[in-house]
């Protein structure tokens, strides 16, 4: 994946957020201040099973990433960089069926969504367009936990297991572009894309009778998503 290509640019670090113009970035460095959403544009995943015994997964652990939220607090310098640590979290949306090859899909009878909780640190780079709007281009590097739920499927009218929850600390990665509107000079709304690489999502085996077992050799490698985010930041 994209992943170790974008390593360096990602380690410039921070988030989205102050622009301002001309005048204001000849102001001096401030502190700022945001909140965003993002909506999933799209979502990928590598589907690996290294298990090497019976059907193979090929599919089906996470769905669309659903929607996310985030706070940050940043530093603006006076060179057009800017740099802010965010908290963010967000859920993937759990497919309806798993498949295997060589084998009939199964229906997943229910589950809840697999949870993000990711800390990252942006970096941004401000173009400067008129006094009021700014273009920037942004990468990141983070901590993602990574945390699935029980799956739970139906066999001859009975309730089962599928897999078992588990949870998993990962690398995240991102890269995106956007603007930022100053409305003042302390304060304007942002939008951007971003693409994000938030690592592997795993499971656990569930093994008869009622016991989850260690973590499986079955899981999306690689969750990527394309997010299309738009927030407001504050200055002081």
């Amino acid at each position: 994946m994209w992943k170790n290509s974008f390593a360096a640019l990602c380690a410039l670090g921070l988030s989205t957020t102050l622009a301002i113009a001309d005048d204001h970035a000849s102001s001096g460095s401030t502190w700022f201040a945001l909140a965003d959403f993002s909506t999933n544009l799209s979502t990928d995943v590598s589907p690996e099973d290294t298990s090497g015994e019976g059907n193979i997964y090929s599919g089906g652990i996470t769905d669309d990433l659903d929607s996310s939220w985030a706070l940050g607090l940043g530093y603006r310098y006076d060179n057009n960089i800017a740099a802010v640590l965010r908290y963010e979290e967000a859920d993937v949306e759990v497919g309806s069926q798993i498949t295997f090859s060589n084998a009939s899909p199964i229906s997943v009878t229910s589950s809840s969504d697999t949870e993000i909780t990711n800390v990252m640190l942006e970096a941004a780079y401000f173009i400067p367009y008129s006094e009021s709007l700014e273009f920037f281009l942004l990468g990141g590097i983070g901590e993602a936990e990574i945390e699935t739920s029980d799956i739970m499927m139906t066999v001859s009218g009975v309730v089962d297991n599928l897999s078992c929850a588990d949870e998993n600390t990962e690398t995240s990665l991102r890269v995106g572009i956007g603007a930022t509107y100053y409305m003042s000079q302390t304060n304007g709304f942002y939008a951007g894309i971003t693409r994000t690489d938030y690592g592997d999502v795993t499971i656990k085996d569930y093994n008869d009778p009622g016991v989850c077992g260690s973590t499986s050799k079955a899981l999306d490698a690689d969750l990527e998503t394309d997010d299309f985010r738009i927030g407001y930041f504050m200055s002081f």
